[in-house]
């Protein structure tokens, strides 16, 4: 074994085969050269020395990963870029639309909830109850006059007589329920101040005629001719019937669906002068 020997901070070698020292964990102020098996005292100034240069270059490492965090990545190749590059390069995509079927789906939408809030919305048939009946103007067909004279009858002329207003049409089944009905009540009562008007609801003059033939209806008839007298009496369907009095005051409510004998009865009585 060779003597002992003393190394300085500023000599980490062997003084004897100037080999490298390896400086132990533990602090040990002695140690034996692993190259020539010399003793070699370490003074503490010197493990001091080597843990602050310790300390120095895992600080210099700990910030070169930092810095090279903040870094983008390099392509692998030529072919590939990083995320950012491609996201800097590449166009825009174009915003995506509707397709064609969607957007009329939608307006289609939008038309039924338009109609349905209309429906929801629009006003109340109007009552028409023991008020005084609007007046009218019917231009009469030529064959169903009645045994009036003239070519159109006027409520406003029929005073000081009950009239029964019945609106139908020859397309209405229920209507052809009560022709019959009212085809005899006028044949009844029309020498007893009681007029009978017919007014014909939406429907083609040639088969209004047909009808009127087919139930050898008599009473004055006459086309609604664009609605006026409908629209006057906010009809919404046929058959409705009105009872006016001699005063040209309707009796009671419209008389919606088609009539029998014995309310037919009735409501003439109601209404005779």
């Amino acid at each position: 074994m060779t003597e002992n020997s003393h190394v300085s901070i500023k000599a980490l070698t062997c003084p004897s085969c100037g080999a490298a020292l390896e400086i132990p964990d533990d602090r040990t102020n002695r140690v034996r050269c692993a190259s020539c098996g010399t003793n070699v005292s370490v003074r503490a100034e010197s493990h001091e020395a080597v843990e602050a240069l310790a300390d120095e270059v895992r600080g210099a490492i700990q910030e070169a990963r930092a810095q090279s965090a903040s870094l983008p990545s390099l392509a692998d190749d030529e072919g590939h870029g990083t995320a950012q590059e491609a996201s800097a390069t590449e166009p825009a995509s174009p915003r995506r639309r509707l397709p064609a079927f969607a957007i009329v789906l939608g307006l289609g939408v939008l038309f039924i909830g338009g109609l349905l809030i209309l429906m929801l919305i629009k006003p109340p048939q109007k009552a028409l109850c023991d008020e005084a009946a609007p007046d009218l103007t019917l231009t009469l067909f030529p064959e169903y006059t009645g045994g009036l004279a003239g070519e159109t009858i006027s409520l406003s002329d029929l005073r000081g007589n009950g009239v029964v207003l019945n609106f139908w049409a020859s397309w209405c089944k229920p209507c052809e329920d009560e022709a019959a009905a009212l085809e005899a009540a006028w044949r009844k009562y029309k020498d007893q101040g009681i007029v009978f008007i017919g007014v014909d609801y939406l429907d083609q003059d040639p088969a209004a005629k047909r009808y009127l033939e087919k139930f050898d209806i008599t009473f004055p008839n006459g086309p609604d001719l664009a609605s006026k007298i409908s629209k006057r009496y906010a009809i919404r369907g046929v058959p409705e019937t009105f009872f006016i009095d001699p005063q040209g005051t309707i009796v009671g409510c419209r008389k919606t669906g088609p009539l029998g004998d014995a309310e037919l009865e009735q409501r003439i009585a109601e209404i005779m002068p």
